[in-house]
């Protein structure tokens, strides 16, 4: 798996990767960004399963950078991880289609929707080949 951890704070971005480490028991690569303009290279050029978007970046901020990358690829999975509790940001994330939006204080919530839609992918991975028997 693939994860393009996106933060200006190295802190938040270590934090972010020992967490994912600690729960999710995957072989990960982790790309790391701290400007928004450049996740958006890394994105095109690496084409991560999840992309963590921080909002306040360098350049280009997280959610028009999210919003390029769904453009881009409409079924990119991308949490945004902020400092930000402002149901206008959460409102524009949502609308382009992010999978969560996650406060910084609670980062352990990262791993469990990552786990919920590799569940989710895998119960259809099992529907499919029961459906072909």
């Amino acid at each position: 798996m693939k994860i393009l951890i996106v933060d200006d704070d190295l802190d938040t971005r270590n934090l972010l990767k020992q967490t994912i480490e600690d729960e999710l028991p995957l072989d990960i690569h982790f790309y790391e960004s701290e400007d928004g303009l450049e996740a958006v290279e890394m994105f095109k050029s690496n084409r991560p399963d999840w992309v963590l978007m921080d909002i306040e970046l360098k350049s280009m901020n997280g959610l028009t950078a999210t919003g390029i990358i769904k453009e881009e690829d409409p079924d990119a999975k991308v949490i945004i991880v902020s400092g930000f509790d402002d149901s206008e940001y959460q409102e524009v994330a949502n609308n382009f289609g992010v999978m969560g939006y996650i406060l910084k204080k609670d980062t352990s919530e990262v791993p469990r929707i990552i786990e919920a839609e590799l569940a989710i992918k895998l119960k259809n991975m099992i529907d499919k080949n029961s459906e072909r028997r």
